[in-house]
């Protein structure tokens, strides 16, 4: 599935790449999310620029939400299913880390900081983040 948001042009790099999701404030930082670990962030409206994934991460993310405290959780519907985390400050987190869920995660929700709702192949999951 393509979304397509406003402001949102593919071109360049971005053009072979399917958005999955969007998350976030368009009056403050957005990030849309897709295929092969594809991340864009769009700024108070500012153009949308793509973000490096993290490190030897390939796989097509599917959904996207903002925490209050600024950062972007992202999960992948690799077989393996991670939860990914993109700070404010545009870095890739480490933590949290979801329990081994060896199956695609579509989408998250969440409720408050650190306390998500992930739904995956089979499977839904309640995370107390630390």
């Amino acid at each position: 599935m393509r979304i397509g948001c406003v402001g949102f042009r593919d071109t360049g790099a971005n053009r072979n790449h399917g958005y999955d999701d969007v998350g976030g404030d368009p009056h403050d930082t957005a990030c849309a999310v897709g295929d092969s670990g594809g991340v864009w962030i769009s700024e108070s409206g500012a153009p949308w620029s793509q973000v490096p994934p993290p490190p030897g991460v390939t796989v097509d993310f599917s959904s996207v939400v903002k925490a209050p405290g600024g950062d972007f959780y992202i999960v992948d519907k690799s077989n393996q299913g991670k939860l990914h985390r993109l700070t404010k400050n545009k870095t890739w987190a480490t933590a949290p880390r979801l329990p081994n869920p060896d199956a695609p995660l579509y989408d998250i929700s969440m409720t408050g900081e650190g306390d998500f709702w992930i739904v995956g192949r089979g499977r839904v999951y309640h995370y107390p983040e630390p």
